[in-house]
């Protein structure tokens, strides 16, 4: 019998060069998804509003979890919000400077227990790429690795 594979989920949250808007996404695909936004590939708000900094993500094992995490986010308010990034970023760095350039590279992600969710999600491995760490909006550091 054939395995059958959910696709991984991730929510994000980006901002411009002030701070001075959010935009909250989700997505299957973190890396194409801030390319597309950096580059200014798709229409719309994050475009319009210049939102191009991934200051905040989460990473789930399905798109559904993500899916209700982006909703429960969407519907909290503006200082929820910042206190999240706040907490677990608090230089507000952009957590794909180190990646832009880079086509091949993928998440490594290890399984935590989301309380909120009751549920299992997944978070990036604290491991660095070429000697550089970004920090994870979680636990740990994120892991760009090269395929």
């Amino acid at each position: 019998m054939p395995m059958y594979f959910e696709k991984q989920g991730f929510i994000y949250i980006l901002t411009n060069w002030t701070g001075s808007v959010l935009y909250i996404g989700v997505t299957s695909d973190l890396k194409g998804r801030i390319f597309q936004h950096k580059n200014k590939v798709v229409d719309g708000f994050a475009k319009k509003y210049n939102l191009d900094r991934l200051v905040y993500f989460e990473v789930f094992d399905s798109i559904e979890q993500a899916i209700f995490r982006e909703k429960q986010l969407k519907g909290g308010s503006r200082a929820r919000k910042l206190s999240l990034i706040n907490e677990r970023n608090p230089s507000w760095s952009d957590l794909y400077s180190h990646t832009h350039c880079d086509t091949d590279l993928q998440i490594e992600t290890t399984k935590i227990f989301s309380p909120s969710l009751k549920t299992f999600g997944t978070t990036p491995a604290p491991v660095p790429l070429r000697e550089l760490t970004a920090p994870y909006m979680g636990m740990g550091e994120i892991k760009w690795e090269r395929n």
